[in-house]
C-alpha cells in the first residue's frame, strides 16, 4: 500500500485528537515499561528531535525503501496552533535534520 504525507498527517491527526493520552507518549524522549516480573525495560524512542524542538505532542519515525527516512509530527507552534508535518524522502538520519529545518520557518 502507498499514503502521502497529506495520508499520514490525516491518520496522525485523527489518532491523536482520538486518544491524545495514548500518543502523548510518543513525545517522551524515553519510557519505562514494568514487566509482570518486576523488571523495568527502558525503551529510548527513535526521534532524537524531542528533545531539541518544544511542544511536540505526537511522534512518528518510519524507513521504507520507497518512501526513505520518514517522520511525521504534531506540535504547537509559537503562535499555540497545532501543526502536523510529515517528511518523507529523506535518509534515516536527514529526516530529523530536514525536520528541523522545516518547523523553524511555521
Amino acid at each position: 500500500s502507498y499514503s502521502s504525507a497529506k495520508d499520514a498527517n490525516i491518520m496522525a491527526v485523527a489518532a491523536y485528537q482520538a486518544f491524545p493520552d495514548i500518543f502523548n507518549v510518543t513525545s517522551l524522549p524515553e519510557i519505562e515499561i514494568p514487566s509482570n516480573s518486576g523488571i523495568t525495560h527502558k525503551a529510548p524512542n527513535t526521534d532524537t528531535i524531542l528533545t531539541k524542538v518544544p511542544n511536540i505532542l505526537f511522534s512518528k519515525t518510519g524507513y521504507t525503501t520507497l518512501a526513505g527516512g520518514n517522520l511525521t509530527v504534531i506540535f504547537k507552534n509559537k503562535e499555540n496552533h497545532l501543526i502536523a508535518v510529515t517528511m518523507l524522502g529523506s535518509t534515516i538520519e536527514g529526516r530529523f535534520s530536514d525536520m528541523i529545518k522545516l518547523i523553524s520557518i511555521l
